[in-house]
């Protein structure tokens, strides 16, 4: 059994101590004709009166009130017992098709065991009932709308085919509810793992019906290239979100398919481990795949990247002017230039956006380079500034910081952050931030938390070579195909959304 207003509940907790108050609180009495000699008796009845729980005894009428609120509150609250078949006029059904729905389990996938279970509830509809079916995937879609042909209703379920790529449960669960509030008798039925259903979701189905329940899942996170003078080298990052150790064997491939490279590494469970090859043959493509005993989804298992030595990226530069970050920019030889506005520069002309203190809405393609940012931009939330002088502590395991040669900066004006869940500090002194690395929804941020103008930020490496190394690797961070990493042609790992994102479960 289960409430469907619980919140009455509460109601109880205040009604019936009132009705007891009031009990207690009255004084009772009772007129009767006595003898002066009856006098000591009558104030030890006087005393008995006033004692509070002697009022309770022999109470019908306060019994019968105390029952009456609790029935009172047991109807407001709707105590309800789920039953199996299908109740409301009009059944809203949606139906998850993302990745992590092609788990297998036993025999079947999650998607399969929906797709039975669809079977089944179209099976219960009473010819006075309809039902729309809702395909729940990036972007919701309605297969069929108020219809109570079960044949065609199982002949939609039946075309209905996974998708490698996340859902987005929030907009289909938007869409059903906008749906249910053209009729009053309609019910929402979700049928999913419940992977993508983000945090603090409002907007709940009417009914939640589980599909799967294992979370053995070892995945691809991300994968990137690097170039080192004439030899290649590659970048992985493996997510396992089981909860017991695993042990998965990596295979890398080239575009012609000869093996580079195998290895076994073991993940603790709910980790994360970066793998790195490097003096790899140049190729166009590299092929890395992943088997692990007892994962139960294979669509993250396989990624491809490309390797784009000697391409040019066209990097837009937005903001402040700044001759030294320009002239920085100018002498790597991966980088093509450009200055313009940020916000209206198309993703596709331009992989890479540097802002150099720019308030505002951020571009919506594109990979962000932000320097000296302000709370406009959402990303980060500034809260102060500060000075920064002497020592500094560098993350030397990110791909951002290797072999840079930063011991000690000194720096005016910087903002205090809040390092938001996305980003990681690969740069700090003391407890100030200076530089934030990470991904948002797919996109590679970098976040310079002063002005480059302020700081005596070193770039040249020591032996005096014109490589600006720290501005050439921070803008190679969001490159394509640069230390920073060039995008996966594969599927990322399936239910992964970035900061919303939940695991396999």
């Amino acid at each position: 059994m289960y409430w469907i207003q619980p919140a009455y509940l509460w109601l109880a907790a205040w009604l019936l101590p009132a009705i007891l108050l009031l009990y207690l609180l009255k004084r009772r009495y009772q007129d009767q004709t006595i003898s002066s000699t009856l006098l000591w008796e009558h104030a030890l009845k006087k005393m008995e009166a006033n004692r509070p729980w002697q009022k309770l005894r022999r109470h019908l009428l306060l019994w019968l009130q105390l029952l009456a609120a609790v029935l009172l509150v047991l109807g407001l609250s709707r105590p309800a017992i789920p039953a199996g078949g299908l109740k409301a006029k009009h059944t809203i059904l949606l139906i998850d098709v993302s990745g992590s729905m092609q788990a297998v389990e036993g025999n079947r996938s999650r998607l399969d065991k929906a797709k039975m279970t669809a079977h089944q509830l179209i099976g219960q509809l009473s010819p006075d009932q309809t039902m729309t079916l809702v395909e729940a995937g990036k972007t919701p879609r309605v297969l069929l709308s108020r219809t109570g042909d079960g044949t065609a209703l199982k002949e939609a379920v039946d075309r209905i085919q996974g998708r490698a790529e996340a859902s987005d449960l929030s907009s289909a669960l938007t869409l059903a509810h906008a749906l249910a509030s053209k009729e009053n008798s309609s019910e929402i039925v979700l049928l999913s793992d419940g992977a993508g259903l983000p945090a603090g979701q409002r907007l709940l189905p009417h009914r939640f019906l589980q599909m799967g329940a294992t979370g053995q899942n070892v995945s691809i996170g991300s994968m990137s290239t690097f170039d080192r003078g004439n030899q290649s080298g590659v970048f992985a990052r493996l997510d396992h979100h089981g909860n017991r150790e695993a042990q998965v064997l990596l295979t890398l491939k080239n575009d012609r398919g000869q093996i580079l490279d195998t290895r076994t590494v073991f993940l603790p469970k709910k980790a994360s481990q970066t793998v790195r090859w490097d003096q790899l043959p140049e190729a166009a493509l590299y092929h890395l795949k992943i088997s692990s005993p007892g994962d139960a989804l294979s669509l993250d298992n396989e990624q491809w990247v490309g390797s784009d030595r000697g391409r040019k990226t066209r990097v837009l530069l937005s903001g402040k002017e700044n001759l030294f970050l320009t002239r920085a920019l100018e002498l790597t030889k991966e980088a093509e230039v450009v200055h313009g506005d940020a916000l209206n520069a198309s993703g596709d002309d331009f992989p890479v956006k540097i802002i150099n203190g720019e308030s505002g809405k951020l571009p919506p393609e594109g990979h962000l380079l932000l320097l000296n940012p302000d709370s406009s931009q959402r990303l980060v939330s500034v809260t102060g500034t500060a000075s920064v002088s002497g020592n500094v502590s560098v993350d030397t395991q990110h791909p951002l910081m290797q072999q840079v040669p930063l011991k000690e900066i000194h720096v005016a004006g910087v903002k205090k952050v809040n390092v938001p869940a996305w980003a990681k500090v690969v740069l700090r002194s003391g407890d100030t931030p200076l530089i934030l690395a990470g991904e948002v929804k797919g996109r590679r941020v970098v976040i310079f938390t002063f002005d480059l103008e302020k700081s005596d930020l070193p770039l040249s490496r020591p032996d005096g070579s014109s490589d600006p190394l720290a501005v050439a690797r921070f803008r190679s961070q969001c490159q394509p195909g640069q230390s920073g990493g060039r995008d996966s042609a594969a599927a990322s790992p399936v239910g992964s959304t970035g900061e919303d994102s939940k695991p396999l479960r």
